[in-house]
This record gives structure tokens, sequence and C-alpha cells, in this order.
């Protein structure tokens, strides 16, 4: 079962972790290119819902700016938010995000995944 992975955005990258033992997921901003109201080091844990997947990422009353990605790695996840232009569901890392997905797969305790629209 994954318990960690990266989530990118236009201008961040966000470590999201799940602890199976507690059942506690935390989101931590951990990269910032640009600016965002939303500083380095800021850490996030849902109260009462899951961690929904799909365009953003959701949980109780907050969500984050469009995924360009989702990745296994920091690496992985720099070398997105680097690269030239990253987009909303960037199909430059679609296998990536892709593999972060099916690792969720539909039966995960913490992390559900919004269908395609």
């Amino acid at each position: 079962m994954i318990t960690e992975f990266f989530a990118v955005t236009r201008t961040s990258i966000y470590q999201i972790i799940y602890d199976e033992k507690t059942g506690v997921v935390t989101l931590e901003k951990v990269y910032l290119k640009g600016k965002s109201a939303i500083l380095v080091g800021f850490k996030m844990s849902p109260k009462w819902s899951q961690v929904v997947i799909g365009r953003s990422i959701f949980w109780d009353d907050w969500n984050s700016s469009p995924i360009a990605g989702l990745f296994a790695t920091f690496e992985e996840a720099k070398e997105c938010i680097e690269s030239e232009n990253p987009i909303d569901s960037d199909a430059r890392w679609e296998t990536q995000t892709r593999a972060i997905l099916d690792s969720i797969g539909d039966t995960h305790p913490v992390f559900k995944i919004l269908p395609a629209s």
C-alpha cells in the first residue's frame, strides 16, 4: 500500500504521507517556485474527510491548486516543477502520475481517486 508520494502544482511541491499505524495523513509544502500564500514547511492534516485526488487534492474544506503530476520521489517532482511551463494534468508526467494512482487503487483506506472527467 502506498504511504508517501509527491504532488506538483504550477508553483509548489507537496509531500503527502500516510501513517499506517495512526491512520493520519499529513500534507506538507516542501518546495515553492514563485509566490504562494502557503509557505514551505506548512503542514496540514485532515480532520474529518478522506484525501480526494482529482484535478486537485481535496480534504475537509481545503484544496490545492490544479495538479501537474504525482510522483514517487522528490527528485521526479522537482524535475516536473522546474520543467518549462508545467500545466494542469501535464501529459509529460502521465506515466509517473498513473503509477501513483495505480498504487493507490480503489481500496486505499485514506486516499480516494475521483474518476477523470
